[in-house]
C-alpha cells in the first residue's frame, strides 16, 4: 500500500508538470505566432505596391493625337489631383480638390456623405506617392481617357464619432494602389456623361467653331492657334483605390 501510494503521489506530480510544461510550450507558440504576424505586418506596411506601367507603349498613341501633351506635367497632376481627394475626404470638403471635374466632385462628395451618414470619421494622413505611370489610354464614347496608376503610402483611420477606431492604425502605414482617370471630351454627343462632367466645351476659342481634329495646332476654319487649349481641356474624372 505504502508503495502504491508513492507512486500515485509522483504520477500526479508528473502529470502536474507535463500540463504545465504542455501550457508554457503552447503559450510560447502562441507568442511566437503573435510576433511573427505583427512582424509580417510590419514588413507589408513598408512594401510599396508595383504599379502597371505601360507610359512607354500607350505614350506613343496619346502624342499622336496630342502633340503638345506633356507626360511629366500631366503625371504630376494626376499626383496633385490624388493628394487632394485624400485631404478632402479627410477634411470633408471637396473645394480642396484640384484639377477635378464635376463627375470627380460629385463622386466625392457622395463617398464623403456616405461615411458621415453611418456616424464615422475617415481620415488619410503622411500621404506619400511612391510611383505614377500611365497604365491605359482608350478612345471611347467621344472621349479620350488616360489613366494614371500610382502606389501610394498613407496613415489611415476610420473611427466612430467617439473616437474610437474601426479601422486602419495610426502609427502603422497602409500601402496601396490608385488610379487617377484623365479625360478629354472629344465628342459630346457621343455619350450622356459628357454633358455633365463640367469639362470645357470643344470649340475654336476666337470663332467658336468645333474643334474635330484630335491635338490640332490650329482652328481649321479661323487659323487661331489652339495647341494650348487642347491641354487646358483635360479633366480629372475618377480616383479609385484597386488594391
Amino acid at each position: 500500500m505504502i508503495f502504491l501510494g508513492v507512486f500515485l503521489y509522483f504520477k500526479i506530480k508528473a502529470d502536474r508538470f507535463a500540463r504545465e510544461l504542455g501550457a508554457k510550450n503552447f503559450g510560447d507558440a502562441v507568442i511566437k505566432t503573435k510576433e511573427a504576424l505583427d512582424q509580417s505586418k510590419m514588413e507589408a506596411s513598408k512594401m510599396p505596391k508595383s504599379v502597371t506601367d505601360v507610359s512607354s507603349i500607350k505614350l506613343s498613341a496619346i502624342v499622336r493625337d496630342f502633340p503638345e501633351f506633356n507626360y511629366n506635367e500631366m503625371k504630376e497632376r494626376a499626383e496633385v489631383v490624388l493628394r487632394s481627394y485624400f485631404k478632402a475626404v479627410t477634411e470633408e470638403n471637396t473645394s480642396l480638390l484640384e484639377y477635378a471635374n464635376a463627375e470627380l466632385f460629385s463622386e466625392t462628395e457622395d463617398h464623403i456623405e456616405g461615411v458621415k451618414a453611418k456616424g464615422r470619421k475617415e481620415r488619410f494622413d503622411s500621404v506619400h506617392v511612391h510611383k505614377t505611370a500611365i497604365s491605359d489610354y482608350v478612345k471611347k464614347d467621344g472621349r479620350c481617357i488616360v489613366t494614371f496608376q500610382s502606389a501610394v503610402q498613407f496613415l489611415y483611420t476610420l473611427k466612430n464619432l467617439d473616437g474610437k477606431l474601426l479601422e486602419g492604425d495610426e502609427y502603422l502605414y497602409q500601402q496601396k494602389k490608385y488610379e487617377v482617370k484623365m479625360i478629354y471630351i472629344q465628342d459630346r454627343d457621343a455619350g450622356e456623361d459628357n454633358y455633365i462632367d463640367g469639362a470645357k466645351s470643344l470649340t475654336c476659342p476666337s470663332c467658336g467653331a468645333p474643334l474635330k481634329m484630335l491635338g490640332a495646332k490650329k482652328c481649321e476654319y479661323c487659323g487661331c492657334p489652339i495647341a494650348e487649349f487642347n491641354i487646358k481641356i483635360w479633366s480629372f474624372s475618377e480616383v479609385v483605390e484597386i488594391c
